[in-house]
């Protein structure tokens, strides 16, 4: 009787930490005699814990009845500490029936969150029902601007979503990414067509572009949720501000779903030709990856074999780069030119897919000369004996020479600048043709440098602002060659300045001379281009650290408050990029230091992120504001501290940077530092405070042991830091640091004071706020576990080692009824169950299951732990 009276006074002494009373303690328990003992003695029944929990909150959550009734009789008040919420969490349907029908709230907030969203969450139609009976609003959304019918369809319930939709929730409605709960279901759910198919039955819009002009058909993976969506009208060939369609989205993957999914649009009207931006089409993509299948499907459906991207690239160069050589066949045989060559002229600010490498992107090379270049010689082969050319295929032992470049005459002539040839011409329709990409013969004069050939065309009537099918003219190339020469021929022959995007290409490629001579004829000096980030020429030139073009457009009177698509400002590009001589040149022409994106990014905050001390130095010194928070309520000190960088967070600290400010996450930049002791030191020194605990109770603490860094554990721990800070379900850091297998953190907690086996409570509200990733997962939080019981279930034998030398008790059990060396077993660690047997270890406990350890042996059918067992045993 006295041990068990001492025991229980432990836990009691214990559960302080986090400011439970003896009367939580003993509901935890389930004792009802202490509770009647303890009220007797005029306990406070509604007495709070650090997580604002009443005795009765913690009745709720293990979902015992009888307590709670008695709690309440005692005058527990039904909405203090939120016992709807947890009761809701664990899907106690008494409790939460119990609860409503004597005065819970069902629309009590709890850190951005309500019960009918826990609920939805869990898939629990009947507390959903009982709560929505009750009076809760079916409207209520999270911090993420999440509804109950978002939170279901993540949960895939399909009673539960038709129910929410019958009683009032929006289907259409968008959280604050701009994801609708059909957007959930094609996301997170996409295996399950059966939900798609509901909410449209439902009402749902299937037509719902999100920002960046996406459809659901750009989401869906799964046949039959396409098919469902082309039903309800969406178009199958829609394409983003990429340019992309649902087609497109699908050849970037190559699982076989991936193909059914394709067949589906192809069957329903896709057009395999529609190019996505830089000219990329599926048959590309297919054709780089090396996905013959897919490639078979494609021509089936009349994919155009020599489509060209701005780069003059088909299909045939991606596959013989790739060494693909039944695909190199296929292609030949379905009509691919041979010897098309690469022009090496890139699309205005679009990046190269994966497919190629940029390098490999050079002028004239031909698929026999990429082929070669990688060392793909029975591709070589297979090209000549279809005719290609072999001179610039320098490893490839082949000689055949047939020119088949889809060419006439003229073309052939201007490439090779035959003045007499074209001289000759009398018909002079017969030299408007143009080729693949749509350049005329005065743009392939223009690119390959022939002044007199292009004077004598446009002598002959060739227009010289012709657009090519990436927006370029003739001008656009003599710009991006800085052939001035050339550009005032085309100038004084009637080019327009402001066609083609000019003097983007000209700052694309650095032309000095061409871009001087464009602003000498009043180009629009801040026309945006239409790529899909829509960039005006400074924020062109900022981005690809062109400090002498960035000065030109400024001396010029380019805007430096222009934004693109996002209202990025050059400033806060600069700033990204660490640039600190262009940040300068913008502040000296009137850039606003204050300016704020999309996401109420400022060039503080990115200079802080950039780790860049003299950027983030000139800011401060032109009036930034050290206080400004993005939309996700980071400063720049949390974003300095994320960036490792104590100088940077120092600057930041002495011009008012609050040290304590608290983000989103309910995080101060201390959590942000924990990889760096030097910046935690920093922080530390100016007063963070260092047991500040977040939502769930999290410290910095916490956060140092998950990421193993000794140096910073030491660091907390020197400066006061509460070995012992536990989380809203009793987590502490010394569990956090058993799971990650940090032996020598665990005997540094030790070391300072730390409890050995604090069991994890079966309470708590623990998820994260969009409720997708619970933290149980990311921290093994199982009920009932202590350091040494997760230690031994991930197999970190070191830290078994450490714990045990410590009196780690190796008979406790969570709730599961599982030892240490039940999780050994079960997860096959041999050397952690060979030492626990060398201990004083009880090998008949059993589990729920009634299972000892070597059962679960013979269950596993692990015939070297039975025989370890059962020598033990003996």
């Amino acid at each position: 009787m006295g041990e068990c009276i001492e025991e229980k006074n432990a836990f009691i002494e214990i559960m302080k930490e986090i400011g439970w009373s003896p009367l939580h303690c003993m509901t935890e328990r389930e004792d009802l005699n202490s509770i009647k003992e303890l009220l007797a003695q005029d306990s406070n029944v509604n007495i709070l814990d650090d997580c604002n929990r009443t005795p009765l909150s913690v009745a709720a959550s293990k979902g015992n009845l009888e307590l709670v009734e008695f709690l309440v009789s005692k005058g527990a008040d039904v909405n203090q500490g939120f016992p709807l919420h947890y009761a809701s969490e664990k899907g106690h349907f008494h409790i939460v029936n119990y609860l409503v029908k004597n005065g819970a709230l069902t629309n009590l907030e709890k850190e951005n969150t309500y019960p009918l969203l826990i609920a939805a969450s869990n898939g629990d139609l009947e507390i959903v029902k009982v709560l929505t009976e009750h009076g809760a609003d079916v409207h209520v959304v999270d911090k993420d601007k999440e509804t109950a019918l978002h939170w279901a369809c993540d949960s895939g319930n399909i009673d539960l979503i038709s129910f929410l939709i019958d009683v009032g929730c929006n289907t259409d409605i968008q959280d604050k990414f701009g994801l609708t709960p059909l957007s959930i279901c094609l996301i997170r759910k996409e295996n399950r067509p059966d939900l798609v198919k509901l909410l449209l039955k439902k009402g749902a819009s299937a037509s719902i572009p999100d920002e960046e002009g996406y459809t659901y058909l750009h989401s869906a993976e799964h046949p039959e949720s396409l098919l469902e969506l082309i039903k309800h009208g969406v178009n199958v060939n829609s394409q983003n501000i990429y340019q992309e369609t649902p087609l497109y989205n699908v050849s970037f993957y190559r699982q076989i779903e991936y193909i059914e999914c394709a067949k589906v649009l192809l069957q329903n009207g896709a057009n395999p030709n529609i190019p996505a931006k830089g000219g990329w089409t599926p048959l590309h993509f297919a054709a780089a990856e090396g996905y013959l299948e897919y490639v078979e499907e494609l021509l089936q459906w009349k994919a155009d074999v020599n489509s060209v991207n701005a780069e003059n690239i088909i299909p045939l160069h991606l596959a013989a780069y790739n060494g693909h050589l039944e695909i190199v066949k296929l292609l030949l045989e379905n009509g691919s030119f041979i010897d098309i060559p690469v022009i090496d002229l890139p699309y205005i600010n679009n990046n190269v897919p994966y497919l190629i490498e940029r390098e490999a992107i050079t002028d004239g090379l031909t698929p026999i000369s990429l082929a070669a270049t990688n060392g793909h010689k029975e591709v070589c082969e297979l090209l000549a004996q279809f005719g290609a050319k072999t001179e610039n295929a320098e490893n490839s032992c082949v000689t055949k020479k047939i020119n088949d470049w889809p060419q006439n005459n003229l073309l052939s002539s201007v490439r090779s600048n035959n003045l007499e040839e074209i001289e000759s011409v009398s018909d002079v329709g017969c030299l408007e043709v143009v080729d693949l990409i749509g350049w005329t013969l005065l743009h392939h004069a223009v690119y390959n440098g022939f002044y007199d050939m292009s004077h004598l065309l446009i002598k002959k009537g060739i227009s010289v602002n012709a657009l090519d099918k990436y927006q370029r003219t003739p001008l656009s190339i003599a710009a991006a060659k800085n052939d001035v020469r050339m550009f005032n021929l085309l100038m004084d022959s009637g080019s327009d300045v402001n066609l083609g995007f000019v003097l983007h290409y000209a700052i694309d490629q650095e032309s000095l001379e061409c871009i001087h001579e464009l602003i000498k004829y009043s180009c629009d000096i801040n026309v945006s281009d239409k790529t899909d980030l829509e960039t005006p020429p400074l924020l062109q030139a900022v981005s690809a650290l062109k400090t002498k073009i960035v000065n030109i457009l400024l001396t010029h009177k380019a805007n430096p408050n222009c934004t693109n698509k996002h209202k990025e400002t050059p400033l806060h590009l600069s700033c990204r990029l660490g640039d600190l001589e262009t940040a300068q040149i913008l502040l000296n022409h009137g850039a606003n230091v204050n300016a704020v994106d999309s996401i109420k990014e400022t060039p503080l905050l990115n200079a802080a992120r950039s780790n860049n001390n003299d950027l983030v130095k000139l800011l401060l010194s032109n009036d930034a504001d050290v206080h400004a928070k993005n939309n996700f309520d980071w400063t720049s000190l949390h974003n300095a501290a994320y960036s490792n960088s104590e100088i940077v967070a120092l600057d930041l600290i002495n011009a008012g940077a609050s040290v304590n400010a608290v983000n989103d996450e309910g995080e101060t930049p201390l959590f942000s530092a924990v990889g760096n002791v030097a910046i935690l030191q920093t922080l530390i020194q100016h007063a963070a405070d260092v047991n500040y605990r977040a939502p769930g109770g999290w410290t910095a603490l916490h956060e140092c042991t998950e990421e193993g860094n000794l140096d910073c554990v030491k660091e907390l721990l020197k400066h006061n830091a509460n070995v012992n800070s536990a989380s809203a379900e009793f987590v502490l850091p010394i569990y956090i640091a058993a799971i990650g297998g940090h032996a020598s953190i665990v005997e540094e907690l030790l070391q300072h004071g730390s409890i050995v086996d604090p069991a994890i409570l079966n309470i708590g509200v623990i998820r994260d706020d969009s409720g997708n990733h619970p933290l149980s997962e990311r921290y093994h939080i199982v009920a009932g576990n202590t350091p040494l019981i997760g230690a031994a279930s991930k197999g970190y034998l070191d830290v078994v080692k450490v714990l045990c030398l410590h009196g780690a008790s190796l008979n406790a059990v969570n709730h599961e009824g599982n030892s240490a060396l039940h999780e050994a077993v079960v997860n096959g660690f041999v050397e952690i169950v060979d030492f626990l047997l060398t201990l004083e270890i009880d090998l008949d406990i059993k589990n729920v299951e009634q299972k000892s350890a070597l059962d679960l042996a013979k269950d596993q059918k692990n015939e070297e732990l039975v025989q370890l067992i059962s020598t033990k045993i003996r």
